[in-house]
């Protein structure tokens, strides 16, 4: 008996380390669409974006998308996402803008 309980043990040890070095080489998940196209206009982080250079962003990106797009809209959603309300925005809280306005948008399915 005490040897099937060591059998077992050992067993399970050998499944919680094979799941374990599963979850450490699966790829990180993409980055989203966010983080994408902030990276590009804050050039990697680097620039913090004011109200017109966000609706350029946004005119560029979601132009045709947005029919409602103005320089107002635009500055009301930077409000929503300026975490430290410096009117300008940083990489992560444009990162959010985007992806919020990214995932609103219907888009056809892909052909």
């Amino acid at each position: 008996m005490a040897k099937s309980g060591q059998l077992v043990a050992v067993l399970s040890l050998c499944l919680l380390a094979a799941v374990v070095n599963a979850q450490e080489n699966t790829a990180p998940p993409p980055p989203g669409i966010g983080n994408q196209i902030c990276t590009f206009y804050t050039q990697g982080g680097t620039l913090l974006l004011d109200g017109p250079k966000v609706f350029e962003l946004m005119l560029i990106e979601f132009g045709r998308a947005i029919q409602t797009l103005t320089p107002m809209v635009t500055q009301q959603w930077m409000d929503e996402v300026d975490d430290d309300h410096d009117k300008r925005l940083n990489m992560a809280e444009c990162a959010k803008l985007v992806q919020r306005v990214s995932d609103s948008i219907q888009r056809p399915p892909p052909q």
